[in-house]
């Protein structure tokens, strides 16, 4: 598979804090630990007072957000203030500028998976992430409007491509499965999972993206 080196990652969350009736963070904490070995560059978002930092903080005080840092040191995460509309188009846009990839989960704010598609640029290669932890779906069929700007669909269960395949026709679909139980005790899977999630992502930069030809510039990146 032909490498694009660095890349700068944008991965939005419901969150990667806390995994509290989330189970999609177990992956994307994964993710960060491979992406950070490999030497990519990435930014966790995550909406601001969120319902599972909300069940963390519940469950165990203040200090679980410290004690998150200290596990996971190589996360870096930042929280997003509600915005909607043209304020979010513009965050969105001024904040993916210099992204080369950015990932959301199929679950996330319906606003942020539309503008995003739509934002997808030969330079930008955006992917919706469905783990198939989350249990049945029936918003799915609500996502066939909003997925067609996409670069692709990552899979995380082969079993929802069917599904995908019929709300998203012509769709590109990565299976990057199967995935463990979702828990700490599964980190090394896990880990193999984000790998494979990452690598079915360059593989499609390099199929799809016009300027995949450009040389690399000294830091690891493409042009603009």
């Amino acid at each position: 598979m032909k490498t694009e080196g660095r890349l700068r990652w944008a991965i939005f969350t419901n969150s990667v804090v806390s995994a509290v009736e989330n189970p999609d963070a177990h992956l994307w904490r994964a993710l960060g630990r491979v992406l950070r070995r490999d030497r990519h560059e990435a930014t966790f978002y995550e909406p601001r007072g969120n319902d599972a930092v909300r069940a963390l903080l519940q469950r165990s005080g203040s200090g679980a957000l410290s004690e998150f840092r200290g596990q996971h040191p190589d996360i870096e995460y930042r929280t997003l203030e509600p915005r909607r509309g043209a304020e979010l188009v513009e965050w969105m846009t001024r904040t993916l500028a210099t992204a080369d990839v950015a990932l959301v989960p199929v679950n996330a704010s319906g606003e942020i998976i539309n503008w995003l598609g739509k934002l997808t640029r030969p330079h930008l290669q955006t992917f919706v992430v469905d783990t198939g932890w989350n249990g049945p779906a029936a918003d799915r069929a609500e996502l066939g409007k909003h997925l067609t700007g996409f670069s692709a669909i990552a899979l995380g269960d082969k079993d929802l491509a069917e599904t995908y395949s019929q709300i998203a026709s012509g769709a590109a679909i990565i299976n990057f499965g199967p995935l463990p139980s979702p828990n700490v005790s599964q980190s090394e899977a896990l880990d193999a999972a984000a790998k494979r999630l990452i690598e079915g992502v360059v593989a499609a930069r390099v199929d799809t993206s016009s300027d995949r030809k450009a040389p690399l510039s000294p830091n690891g990146h493409r042009p603009d």
